[in-house]
């Protein structure tokens, strides 16, 4: 696999960017909104968080988006053909390193690998008991 780059966020990524949200979204949620989104819907979803691209000859193959006022991990899409090379961990691993360990993110109860890959990085289920009902976990970094 060629080498990966973590690239910050630059306006003339977006289209890519969404593009690549768009398809892996409309797999993995269980509502319509993969299905449905659009370029706007990734820049509202994305506003005011800090994001990186994950690069691979000149591809955006996956990206992360962190909300810094929460230290909450937002987004984190990687391309399917990238799923399970370690994009996803450099990512993470980015994250940490630029903005501390410790935080949090929210993942669909369904969404089983997802749940399998940040368990595998340390993540604990720190879901107060009173969301327990709810379709999502809150999970917290080491």
């Amino acid at each position: 696999m060629p080498a990966i780059e973590i690239i910050p966020f630059e306006e003339r990524y977006l289209q890519e960017m969404g593009e690549l949200y768009i398809e892996v979204a409309g797999h993995v949620f269980s509502s319509d909104e993969g299905d449905e989104a659009d370029l706007d819907d990734v820049e509202e979803a994305t506003e005011g968080e800090v994001i990186y691209l994950a690069r691979s000859e000149d591809r955006i193959v996956g990206f992360i988006a962190y909300y810094q006022p929460d230290h909450f991990l937002h987004s984190l899409y990687i391309h399917f053909d990238y799923q399970g090379k370690g994009v996803g961990r450099q990512l993470v691993d980015h994250i940490v390193k630029e903005h501390g360990p410790g935080h949090t993110l929210k993942v669909e109860k369904q969404n089983e690998g997802a749940i399998g890959f940040y368990s595998r990085l340390g993540y604990v289920d720190a879901t107060a008991s009173e969301h327990r009902h709810e379709n999502w976990l809150l999970l917290k970094a080491p």
